[in-house]
């Protein structure tokens, strides 16, 4: 199977395995189509006409071979005697069946003064009453869309008087077998006429046939690349297949915690933050954050010496967190802002934040931020540095953490076992920092 598909491939696809580029219909759109639209005014006439437009359109999910074309039907009023007047494709290189639509009414208004006009199309239908309101008011060409058309009908319907022309809104593709009233069955019979003629324009042009082509190539391209990817798909899995499994932690069961409570130097110093006043540029964290910050900071006892001082000499950043939470039973704040802006805000002060839960990554940045801002900006020496980024295996998250190089005695001795039973699940499996940490450990 492989060796068969892949011999109908295009080298593209057979290496890199993306599609060849498909051929379009742009540049015989450009031949065959008007570039722009042309208007003119139409006769002085006062007999109105009654009209039915429809636009049709081929190949509309791709739009590099999108073709549509319009047609104009003269009708006599609750007569079944319908007579083609005009038809062409939709002008510039932009085709769907909106357009075509919009490109039968720029036609009918250039044909007659007075008429009624009959569209199975909504929007184009309430546009014109759109425009014939607003023109009625006083104002001005409204912003829409495909204004190359809409432009020129305004036009039209601003020289006429008030009332010189109506469109009525009727439905597509009705079976007049089934339609009782009179009204509705001349509706339907004008609407199905007028669609048939619109669409004779492509059908009975040589680009229908090219068009053809190229779609029944596409389908065919798209199988076989649909195949091929569906190929290399199942030949993954079969080679994930042969890959050892990798069997599950689990956690011994004689396992014994760590003796959390000789974590830490046995003596040390304590270290104050300067106060908020005396910032030398406030705190882009906020007030309330770094007030928390500087009064947890100051129960901290730094070692003189880190020598003997257990698990590790350093401690990480997101260890320092835990504690900071366990102490305060608060939060570090979120950015809400965009690249390259930062708006810190904190969810305690902001109740709509804390109605989706907040992965503990992103309090852990802010928390990596703020000290970092710390150290460059806060006016003063902090008792330690930064240093490598390295593993936390001691509270059981084997990623790389932010650390810095002395480990302090921290405030609540239950931090570092809140932290390990976060991150240490009993049945081996690991947590990320892509939980949340709410609900808030307790001390």
């Amino acid at each position: 199977m492989k060796e068969t598909l892949a011999a109908k491939q295009n080298n593209d696809l057979k290496y890199f395995g993306l599609p060849a580029i498909q051929p379009t219909l742009w540049e015989k759109i450009q031949t065959l189509c008007p570039p722009s639209a042309k208007w003119k005014l139409p006769p002085e006439d006062l007999e109105p006409w009654f009209l039915f437009l429809d636009g049709s359109a081929y190949g509309q999910t791709r739009r590099d071979v999108t073709i549509s074309s319009w047609a104009v039907v003269r009708a006599q009023f609750m007569e079944h005697k319908f007579t083609k007047i005009s038809s062409g494709f939709t002008p510039s290189w932009e085709h769907s069946s909106f357009r075509a639509e919009v490109a039968a009414i720029l036609e009918a208004l250039q044909m007659r003064k007075f008429c009624h006009l009959f569209s199975d199309c909504q929007s184009a239908v309430d546009t014109v009453k759109e425009f014939l309101m607003l023109q009625q008011n006083g104002d001005s060409f409204p912003c829409v869309n495909h204004s190359d058309l809409w432009f020129p009908i305004w036009e039209l319907l601003a020289r006429r008087p008030h009332g010189a022309v109506t469109i009525t809104k009727v439905d597509a593709h009705c079976d007049t077998a089934f339609i009782t009233d009179p009204v509705l069955k001349w509706y339907a019979a004008g609407n199905n006429y007028t669609d048939l003629q619109a669409k004779a324009v492509v059908l009975n042009h040589p680009i229908y046939r090219q068009f053809v082509k190229l779609e029944k190539d596409f389908a065919t391209k798209s199988t076989l690349v649909s195949q091929y990817h569906d190929f290399i798909c199942a030949m993954t899995e079969e080679t994930y297949k042969l890959k050892p499994q990798r069997k599950p932690q689990v956690q011994d069961a004689g396992f014994v915690l760590p003796d959390f409570e000789q974590w830490g130097p046995e003596g040390g110093f304590q270290f104050l933050l300067p106060p908020f006043d005396e910032l030398p540029n406030g705190c882009p964290f906020g007030q309330t954050f770094y007030e928390r910050v500087r009064e947890w900071f100051g129960l901290l006892r730094w070692p003189k010496s880190t020598v003997g001082v257990k698990p590790t000499p350093h401690i990480g950043l997101l260890e320092m967190y835990f504690d900071f939470v366990l102490t305060t039973q608060s939060e570090s704040p979120i950015n809400i802002g965009k690249r390259p802006v930062s708006i810190w805000r904190l969810l305690d002060e902001h109740p709509v934040l804390q109605q989706s839960e907040t992965p503990l990554a992103k309090h852990t940045y802010s928390w990596t931020c703020f000290w970092k801002w710390c150290v460059k900006h806060s006016g003063v020496t902090l008792p330690f540095d930064f240093m490598q980024r390295t593993t936390l295996n001691h509270i059981g998250y084997t990623a790389m953490s932010t650390c810095v190089t002395c480990r302090p005695r921290l405030a609540c001795s239950a931090s570092s076992l809140a932290a390990w039973k976060f991150f240490h699940q009993p049945d081996g499996r690991r947590r990320g920092l892509n939980f949340p940490l709410r609900p808030l450990p307790q001390p």
